[in-house]
């Protein structure tokens, strides 16, 4: 089993830095491949959204090659990878409350984690950035989305940072055949038809070079209609 991938990150016009952080990282831990994959968001119209989505970001990814890998190694159950994840959050949140508290600011992150290791696929997040996956079907490609949005109209209910805690949601599931995977931001589906989201889970790709090209064309289309927001999304696909 490998992973084709590819990301776009491309800076809105609602101010003047990203307030959407990104990764994306892959481990072979004996003769099992893991992946990682992270969208956050920052949310707009508070102070420090970028800070408060890299820093998350960055907590992440230690979380993966330190306990995630340990937890993979040891051959961990699906529990303990869940409450693992959820201490993560847990952990992430109190920091960026102190942090907004110290500075005398209110900061907050969407985030969503995809973990892919051996046949089994978790998502945990809290927020609006969401994770879809497609395969075939009876014979047909489709796909669907694995998380369920936290937000009201505009009103975020859910993310990490200086708002009460809210537990994060969380999706488990098997890989069988072929699979693709995308997360993203809300400026990369906001304005998104089926079809066009159905173009991003193109299967006929097949060189990670075509994936970000393709990725880029959407954002650029994207733009072109008045997207202001700041877009991000991470491709994954699943080959035997």
């Amino acid at each position: 089993m490998y992973y084709l991938t590819g990301c776009c990150w491309d800076g809105g016009s609602q101010s003047e830095t990203n307030q959407d952080s990104i990764a994306l990282q892959q481990l072979l831990i004996g003769r099992k491949r893991c992946l990682m994959a992270v969208v956050c968001d920052g949310i707009g119209g508070l102070s420090a959204g970028e800070a408060a989505s890299g820093y998350v970001i960055e907590s992440c990814v230690s979380w993966f090659y330190k306990q995630a890998a340990e937890l993979i190694d040891k051959g961990g159950g699906n529990g303990a990878v869940r409450r693992s994840l959820e201490r993560l959050f847990h952990e992430a949140n109190l920091t960026l409350r102190k942090f907004g508290c110290s500075q005398g600011i209110l900061l907050g992150t969407t985030v969503t984690v995809l973990l892919l290791t051996g046949h089994t696929y978790y998502v945990l997040y809290t927020g609006d950035s969401r994770c879809y996956l497609a395969g075939r079907h009876n014979h047909q490609f489709l796909y669907r989305q694995l998380t369920k949005d936290m937000s009201v109209g505009n009103r975020i209910t859910g993310c990490l940072g200086s708002f009460r805690w809210k537990p994060p949601q969380f999706v488990r599931g098997r890989i069988g055949g072929e699979k693709a995977f995308l997360l993203c931001s809300d400026g990369f589906y906001r304005r998104m038809d089926m079809d066009r989201l159905w173009e991003a889970f193109c299967f006929k790709i097949c060189r990670q070079s075509q994936i970000e090209k393709r990725l880029g064309e959407i954002v650029r289309d994207l733009r072109k209609e008045g997207e202001r927001d700041d877009i991000s999304a991470i491709y994954i696909r699943v080959c035997k």
